[in-house]
């Protein structure tokens, strides 16, 4: 997606989000055309959810001191309701305000249902208002092609499987991709290729590759190795208590019932995209034929390990985990709780019978 840089320079208002990678590029880009420095007498940084909408419309209606132009850069815009934004009649043509969604977005669907629709929001309010939106994903197929381009900026191919390897480990992530490609590049130095094998050794993975690891170690019977991928889970953040309730215990519960899924699947004799009326009908709405190809590449094999009654029975014991961490059963500590878990659904996974 090309970044309509002349049309953000004349517009009065302009929104940066999606891909952070490409947006801050491009942002870079409008800075430097429209001469923004930091030190500005003409430039403003405020913070939605700290300063009222109000405020933002005073700041960008301020008369420019040496410049054209007064810039109003407001961060964090999805703390603000898109249903009560600033009047777009206050901005003055000598005023240029400059939306950023800069939130870091947590595998917390809550909190990711509530900032997709604050996003949709404020991108139809921009629009409205005659401004300019640059939002770009990429994700499918595209994310691939994008990847391998990236790639070649950096003087480097990418090998069998190299790029399904990346994209396994940093989901859809692009940002991340691009930061990891800049990795992989200094790592392999002067080969003009970047292996699977280099993916494996040099690319920290997600939480959610995290998660897939653990449960197939489990689903192994190698009760070490899954306990050693939730305490790196758990240490990698300030507050397990927060990481535990918000991203690793759904997260694992959304592989879990991906899981139930794929077996359902495999009971029927069928595989994604290839969903019969009767499949489907077993299934939720948001079902596992909507996944990404990455996903189901994770889940099939560990699909087709166990039973439906093995997933019935993983999927309960993680409900009775997540009742101890919100304090609604009797329970240790939050690290206590998980390996207990993590050691109960090893025992339910490996088992090899096909009970229905």
């Amino acid at each position: 997606m090309t970044f309509p840089l002349q049309n953000a320079l004349a517009a009065r208002v302009v929104m940066f989000g999606g891909e952070e990678a490409l947006w801050r590029r491009a942002l870079g880009e409008f800075r430097a055309a429209a001469g923004i420095s930091e030190d500005d007498f003409d430039f403003a940084v405020l913070t939605a959810g700290e300063h009222s909408r109000e405020e933002w419309v005073a700041q960008v209606s301020t008369v420019p001191f040496l410049s054209e132009r007064r810039t109003v850069m407001v961060r964090h815009l999805l703390r603000a309701d898109p249903k009560l934004p600033p009047d777009a009649k206050g901005i003055p043509e000598t005023g240029r305000l400059v939306l950023i969604a800069d939130e870091e977005i947590a595998p917390d669907e809550d909190r990711v249902r509530k900032w997709d629709t604050a996003l949709k929001g404020w991108m139809a309010w921009t629009a409205s208002a005659g401004g300019v939106v640059y939002v770009p994903k990429v994700d499918g197929p595209e994310l691939g092609k994008a990847l391998a381009q990236e790639a070649g900026r950096l003087g480097k191919k990418m090998g069998p499987g190299a790029l399904d390897a990346l994209i396994e480990r940093v989901g859809q992530n692009f940002g991340k991709a691009m930061a990891e490609l800049a990795k992989l590049s200094d790592y392999v130095g002067d080969s003009p290729e970047i292996s699977a094998a280099d993916v494996r050794l040099a690319v920290t993975p997600n939480r959610e590759y995290a998660i897939w690891a653990l449960i197939g170690s489990a689903g192994e019977g190698n009760v070490g190795s899954a306990l050693r991928e939730m305490n790196l889970l758990l240490d990698s953040t300030k507050r397990p208590e927060d990481a535990a309730n918000r991203s690793i215990l759904p997260l694992l519960t959304r592989h879990l019932r991906l899981l139930l899924q794929a077996r359902i699947c495999l009971d029927q004799g069928e595989r994604p995209p290839n969903l019969s009326a009767k499949t489907l009908q077993r299934l939720p709405d948001k079902h596992i034929g909507q996944e990404k190809p990455y996903s189901l590449r994770q889940i099939w094999p560990q699909a087709e390990r166990v039973s439906y009654a093995q997933c019935v029975r993983a999927m309960e014991r993680a409900a009775v985990a997540d009742a101890q961490l919100k304090g609604q059963l009797p329970s240790a500590s939050t690290r206590d709780t998980l390996e207990t878990l993590i050691m109960d659904l090893s025992q339910i996974l490996r088992a090899r019978s096909r009970a229905r």
